[in-house]
């Protein structure tokens, strides 16, 4: 593969990018994600897309994640951790420190168990302050929804809206206090 060069990959981007060097618009969410899909199979790509993904606005980062970029965090977040790149990692974290999430969000793939590892087993200090402090903000959201967490964690045959036994590690992290 040829090599990168953040400056000349940002350049490729521009036209999708604010001043500011978040997404520009709605319409360009979509190509933005494409795009980061596609070409983040290197470090220096996911340190510009991460760079990027933190500069822009909330709304538009919310539409990202929606349009498939949550599956690619995570991803990213996951290949962090297994090279133990613990800037990789916290650069994520604080991207997902900026992320808005409901509690569906958080049951699409095992981000939330990722991150709950990280406050045990992160790679430094900087990494398991991270990882607390969004384990705290995502515990916040599903226990101010409990209806939504119980009416998507639990199914009449006892079993999670996803497919997952009810002791299944996903679920059991992000259960409100009540239904532990």
């Amino acid at each position: 593969m040829p090599r990168i060069i953040p400056l000349q990959l940002l350049k490729c981007l521009r036209v999708l990018l604010d001043n500011n060097g978040g997404i520009l618009s709605t319409t360009e969410v979509k190509r933005i994600e494409g795009l980061m899909t596609k070409y983040s199979k290197k470090l220096v790509s996911k340190c510009v897309y991460v760079q990027i993904l933190k500069s822009t606005k909330t709304e538009l980062l919310g539409d990202f994640m929606t349009v498939g970029g949550w599956g690619l965090v995570c991803t990213w977040l996951s290949d962090g951790i297994r090279t133990m790149n613990w800037p990789l990692v916290q650069e994520i974290l604080e991207l997902l420190l900026l992320s808005p999430v409901d509690v569906n969000r958080l049951k699409i793939n095992s981000a939330p168990v990722l991150v709950k590892g990280l406050c045990k087993d992160g790679g430094n200090e900087g990494v398991r302050i991270l990882a607390k402090k969004l384990v705290e903000q995502w515990l916040k959201i599903v226990t101010e929804n409990p209806s939504c967490a119980a009416a998507t964690t639990t199914t009449a045959g006892g079993g999670t809206g996803t497919g997952e036994s009810p002791t299944s590690s996903k679920g059991a992290a992000w259960q409100g206090p009540a239904e532990r």
